[in-house]
Protein backbone atom coordinates (compact mmCIF):
# COMPACT_ATOMS: atom_id res chain seq x y z
CA UNK A 1 0.00 0.00 0.00
CA UNK A 2 0.96 3.51 -0.76
CA UNK A 3 1.79 6.09 2.31
CA UNK A 4 -0.96 8.38 2.45
CA UNK A 5 0.10 12.26 3.21
CA UNK A 6 -2.19 13.31 6.35
CA UNK A 7 -3.78 16.97 5.59
CA UNK A 8 -6.21 19.11 7.35
CA UNK A 9 -9.10 18.82 4.93
CA UNK A 10 -11.72 16.12 4.33
CA UNK A 11 -9.84 14.50 1.50
CA UNK A 12 -6.35 12.80 1.28
CA UNK A 13 -3.88 12.47 -1.79
CA UNK A 14 -1.70 9.63 -1.88
CA UNK A 15 1.76 10.74 -1.43
CA UNK A 16 2.97 9.57 -5.09
CA UNK A 17 0.29 11.51 -6.29
CA UNK A 18 1.30 15.46 -5.03
CA UNK A 19 1.68 17.96 -6.92
CA UNK A 20 4.16 20.25 -6.92
CA UNK A 21 3.24 23.63 -5.44
CA UNK A 22 3.47 26.31 -7.60
CA UNK A 23 4.70 29.29 -6.58
CA UNK A 24 4.18 32.61 -8.03
CA UNK A 25 6.74 35.59 -7.25
CA UNK A 26 5.84 38.58 -7.10
CA UNK A 27 7.36 41.47 -9.30
CA UNK A 28 9.91 43.33 -7.54
CA UNK A 29 8.45 46.31 -5.61
CA UNK A 30 5.24 44.43 -5.62
CA UNK A 31 4.27 42.63 -2.98
CA UNK A 32 0.77 41.44 -4.62
CA UNK A 33 -0.07 40.49 -7.73
CA UNK A 34 -2.04 42.87 -9.36
CA UNK A 35 -5.53 42.16 -10.18
CA UNK A 36 -7.08 43.99 -13.29
CA UNK A 37 -10.58 45.87 -12.13
CA UNK A 38 -12.32 48.66 -14.28
CA UNK A 39 -11.55 52.11 -13.33
CA UNK A 40 -13.95 54.83 -12.19
CA UNK A 41 -13.70 56.55 -15.64
CA UNK A 42 -14.29 53.05 -17.63
CA UNK A 43 -17.65 52.37 -15.43
CA UNK A 44 -18.85 55.78 -16.08
CA UNK A 45 -17.99 55.58 -20.28
CA UNK A 46 -20.02 52.22 -20.24
CA UNK A 47 -23.13 53.60 -18.39
CA UNK A 48 -23.04 56.23 -20.53
CA UNK A 49 -23.28 54.24 -23.53
CA UNK A 50 -26.00 52.23 -21.91
CA UNK A 51 -28.33 55.20 -21.22
CA UNK A 52 -27.66 56.67 -24.75
CA UNK A 53 -28.75 53.34 -25.94
CA UNK A 54 -31.83 53.12 -24.46
CA UNK A 55 -32.83 56.84 -25.17
CA UNK A 56 -32.48 56.04 -28.69
CA UNK A 57 -34.71 52.61 -28.52
CA UNK A 58 -37.29 55.19 -26.56
CA UNK A 59 -37.17 57.94 -28.81
CA UNK A 60 -37.67 55.62 -32.06
CA UNK A 61 -40.90 53.76 -30.12
CA UNK A 62 -42.34 57.22 -29.56
CA UNK A 63 -41.68 58.23 -32.95
CA UNK A 64 -43.61 54.74 -34.62
CA UNK A 65 -46.32 55.41 -31.75
CA UNK A 66 -46.84 58.73 -33.07
CA UNK A 67 -46.74 57.96 -36.87
CA UNK A 68 -49.41 54.80 -35.97
CA UNK A 69 -51.42 57.64 -34.38
CA UNK A 70 -51.38 59.48 -37.35
CA UNK A 71 -52.19 56.83 -39.57
CA UNK A 72 -55.29 55.92 -37.78
CA UNK A 73 -56.33 59.65 -37.65
CA UNK A 74 -55.93 60.28 -41.33
CA UNK A 75 -57.13 56.86 -42.55
CA UNK A 76 -60.56 57.70 -40.10
CA UNK A 77 -61.28 60.74 -41.16
CA UNK A 78 -60.20 59.80 -45.00
CA UNK A 79 -63.95 60.42 -46.28
CA UNK A 80 -64.69 63.90 -45.17
CA UNK A 81 -61.18 65.33 -45.33
CA UNK A 82 -59.10 63.33 -47.90
CA UNK A 83 -54.95 63.12 -46.37
CA UNK A 84 -55.09 65.58 -44.52
CA UNK A 85 -57.53 67.99 -45.62
CA UNK A 86 -57.37 67.79 -49.18
CA UNK A 87 -54.74 69.80 -51.16
CA UNK A 88 -56.53 72.49 -52.32
CA UNK A 89 -60.00 71.99 -51.10
CA UNK A 90 -61.67 74.92 -49.31
CA UNK A 91 -65.19 75.42 -48.75
CA UNK A 92 -66.77 78.45 -50.41
CA UNK A 93 -69.96 80.01 -49.09
CA UNK A 94 -72.35 80.39 -52.93
CA UNK A 95 -76.40 82.27 -53.39
CA UNK A 96 -76.83 83.22 -50.05
CA UNK A 97 -80.09 84.81 -49.42
CA UNK A 98 -82.55 86.51 -47.32
CA UNK A 99 -85.92 86.30 -47.17
CA UNK A 100 -88.40 88.36 -44.52
CA UNK A 101 -91.90 87.83 -44.05
CA UNK A 102 -93.79 88.05 -47.57
CA UNK A 103 -92.03 91.42 -48.05
CA UNK A 104 -88.36 91.22 -48.72
CA UNK A 105 -86.48 88.68 -50.80
CA UNK A 106 -83.10 89.40 -51.83
CA UNK A 107 -79.50 88.32 -52.30
CA UNK A 108 -76.45 89.11 -49.75
CA UNK A 109 -73.29 90.61 -50.48
CA UNK A 110 -70.55 87.49 -50.32
CA UNK A 111 -66.85 86.66 -49.64
CA UNK A 112 -65.46 83.12 -49.93
CA UNK A 113 -66.51 82.55 -45.76
CA UNK A 114 -68.24 85.04 -45.03
CA UNK A 115 -72.40 86.43 -46.00
CA UNK A 116 -73.50 89.86 -45.05
CA UNK A 117 -77.56 90.53 -45.78
CA UNK A 118 -78.46 93.98 -45.18
CA UNK A 119 -82.00 94.30 -44.64
CA UNK A 120 -84.91 96.94 -43.26
CA UNK A 121 -86.48 95.14 -40.26
CA UNK A 122 -89.72 96.17 -37.73
CA UNK A 123 -90.76 94.17 -34.96
CA UNK A 124 -92.35 91.25 -35.00
CA UNK A 125 -90.63 90.08 -37.89
CA UNK A 126 -89.77 86.50 -38.62
CA UNK A 127 -86.98 85.44 -41.28
CA UNK A 128 -84.20 83.81 -42.70
CA UNK A 129 -80.75 83.54 -44.28
CA UNK A 130 -80.01 80.55 -46.67
CA UNK A 131 -77.01 79.79 -48.38
CA UNK A 132 -74.76 76.49 -50.17
CA UNK A 133 -71.48 75.94 -49.26
CA UNK A 134 -69.12 74.13 -51.76
CA UNK A 135 -65.91 72.46 -52.01
CA UNK A 136 -63.71 74.62 -54.44
CA UNK A 137 -61.47 72.76 -56.42
CA UNK A 138 -62.43 69.24 -55.37
CA UNK A 139 -61.21 66.40 -57.57
CA UNK A 140 -62.48 62.91 -58.11
CA UNK A 141 -61.39 60.54 -55.02
CA UNK A 142 -60.50 64.00 -52.49
CA UNK A 143 -62.07 64.41 -49.35
CA UNK A 144 -64.44 67.23 -48.37
CA UNK A 145 -64.47 69.56 -45.40
CA UNK A 146 -66.34 70.04 -41.87
CA UNK A 147 -67.31 73.46 -41.39
CA UNK A 148 -68.49 75.57 -38.59
CA UNK A 149 -70.41 79.21 -38.59
CA UNK A 150 -70.81 82.09 -36.32
CA UNK A 151 -74.06 84.34 -36.84
CA UNK A 152 -74.59 87.78 -35.40
CA UNK A 153 -77.11 90.53 -36.20
CA UNK A 154 -76.14 94.00 -36.24
CA UNK A 155 -79.12 94.87 -33.31
CA UNK A 156 -78.13 91.90 -31.20
CA UNK A 157 -80.47 92.56 -29.09
CA UNK A 158 -83.96 92.58 -30.95
CA UNK A 159 -82.99 89.95 -33.06
CA UNK A 160 -82.75 86.39 -31.68
CA UNK A 161 -81.77 83.38 -33.95
CA UNK A 162 -84.78 80.52 -33.54
CA UNK A 163 -83.01 78.06 -35.24
CA UNK A 164 -79.82 77.38 -36.71
CA UNK A 165 -77.70 74.43 -38.08
CA UNK A 166 -76.09 72.07 -35.16
CA UNK A 167 -72.78 73.67 -36.49
CA UNK A 168 -74.01 77.46 -35.85
CA UNK A 169 -72.77 79.68 -33.38
CA UNK A 170 -73.95 83.23 -31.85
CA UNK A 171 -70.49 83.43 -30.43
CA UNK A 172 -66.95 81.99 -30.75
CA UNK A 173 -67.21 78.27 -30.95
CA UNK A 174 -64.35 75.93 -29.98
CA UNK A 175 -62.87 73.99 -32.44
CA UNK A 176 -64.04 70.65 -30.96
CA UNK A 177 -67.41 72.03 -30.65
CA UNK A 178 -69.75 70.30 -33.37
CA UNK A 179 -69.11 70.45 -37.06
CA UNK A 180 -71.31 69.96 -40.34
CA UNK A 181 -69.63 67.89 -42.88
CA UNK A 182 -69.49 69.20 -46.09
CA UNK A 183 -68.32 66.27 -48.54
CA UNK A 184 -68.87 67.09 -52.04
CA UNK A 185 -69.05 67.53 -54.87
CA UNK A 186 -72.11 68.64 -54.54
CA UNK A 187 -73.32 71.83 -52.57
CA UNK A 188 -74.59 71.49 -49.10
CA UNK A 189 -77.05 74.03 -47.55
CA UNK A 190 -77.84 75.75 -44.57
CA UNK A 191 -80.59 77.80 -42.99
CA UNK A 192 -80.79 80.46 -40.25
CA UNK A 193 -83.86 81.23 -38.93
CA UNK A 194 -84.67 84.24 -36.99
CA UNK A 195 -87.33 86.43 -35.21
CA UNK A 196 -87.34 89.94 -34.25
CA UNK A 197 -88.45 91.52 -31.08
CA UNK A 198 -91.94 93.05 -31.17
CA UNK A 199 -90.18 96.18 -29.28
CA UNK A 200 -88.05 97.11 -32.00
CA UNK A 201 -87.00 100.13 -32.53
CA UNK A 202 -86.59 101.19 -29.01
CA UNK A 203 -87.77 104.59 -30.02
CA UNK A 204 -90.35 105.90 -32.04
CA UNK A 205 -88.93 107.46 -35.47
CA UNK A 206 -92.87 108.48 -37.31
CA UNK A 207 -93.98 106.84 -40.09
CA UNK A 208 -92.08 103.99 -40.86
CA UNK A 209 -90.57 101.61 -38.04
CA UNK A 210 -88.48 99.38 -40.55
CA UNK A 211 -84.77 100.47 -39.62
CA UNK A 212 -81.68 98.99 -41.36
CA UNK A 213 -80.23 95.99 -40.10
CA UNK A 214 -77.58 93.60 -40.99
CA UNK A 215 -76.78 89.96 -40.40
CA UNK A 216 -73.49 88.29 -40.96
CA UNK A 217 -72.91 84.64 -41.31
CA UNK A 218 -69.08 83.78 -40.86
CA UNK A 219 -67.68 80.00 -42.17
CA UNK A 220 -64.43 78.54 -40.41
CA UNK A 221 -63.34 75.24 -41.94
CA UNK A 222 -62.52 72.85 -38.93
CA UNK A 223 -61.42 69.81 -41.65
CA UNK A 224 -60.82 66.96 -39.59
CA UNK A 225 -62.44 67.69 -36.18
CA UNK A 226 -65.37 65.64 -34.71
Amino acid sequence: MGQFHYCNVTCCTPASERRPRIQVRARVGHSKPRIWSPTPHMSATTNRKIWTRRLALAIVAVAIIGFAALTVFVVYYQPFCGLVCGPGVYPVIQSPHIHINSRWDGNCEQMSTVAVCTVRIEGGDTGNVTLNVINENQKVGQGGNRVQFVVYASEAGYVNFTSIPLCAYTSAPRFTSPSCGVPGPQAETFQFDFIVSPNYPPISTGGSFQQPASITIVMYQTCCWP
